[in-house]
């Protein structure tokens, strides 16, 4: 098997030139998966068998996913929960060192009701601000729809002048 040709292609960008492509053409990393896949050579863990009539079979193991993928999935698992059970034996730990107290419980409640008051906060916040930017949007659109008319004298906005000659098409039902 021959080794992939490498070809690089070298442009010269100013300081203040803009390169308006999405993928430079310096960057030697594909724009897509299949890509990364073509380039590495990339070979999912595969078990190959003679089937009982002779025909030769497959049976892929890990989603499609390499041998090296799938160790470094398993060392990603690993490194977590090794992590989590270390946290556990040290606050285990820490619990039982203030026994008699319970220092650390008291401050792990203290610390957990500070934490949803944040969360709740910042999900009261983020939902209204969401709301009033839907508002906002609302709003633009309708004026987008509605006739802006400027009162000839002023040269502002009159709201009554805006009602009184708008077409029968923006009034309601009622009249």
């Amino acid at each position: 098997m021959a080794a992939p040709e490498i070809k690089l292609d070298v442009e010269m960008v100013g300081l203040d030139g803009v390169h308006t492509e999405t993928q430079d053409s310096r960057s030697f990393r594909p724009s897509s998966l299949a890509g990364t896949k073509g380039m590495n050579s990339y070979r999912p863990l595969v078990i190959s068998y003679t089937k009982a009539d002779g025909s030769p079979g497959h049976c892929a193991i890990g989603c499609g996913h390499s041998a090296e993928d799938l160790a470094l999935i398993f060392a990603c698992y690993a490194a977590l929960y090794s992590f989590l059970i270390g946290m556990f034996a040290l606050m285990l730990r820490g619990a039982l060192d203030t026994d008699d107290t319970h220092t650390l419980l008291w401050a792990f409640l203290v610390i957990g009701v500070l934490f949803v008051s944040f969360v709740s906060g910042a999900v009261y916040v983020g939902r209204r601000k969401l709301e009033q930017n839907l508002a906002q949007k609302r709003a633009d659109a309708k004026r987008a729809k509605m006739p802006q008319l400027k009162d000839e004298q002023t040269g502002r906005r009159n709201k009554w002048f805006t009602l009184l000659s708008m077409p029968s098409s923006y009034t309601t039902k009622d009249g």
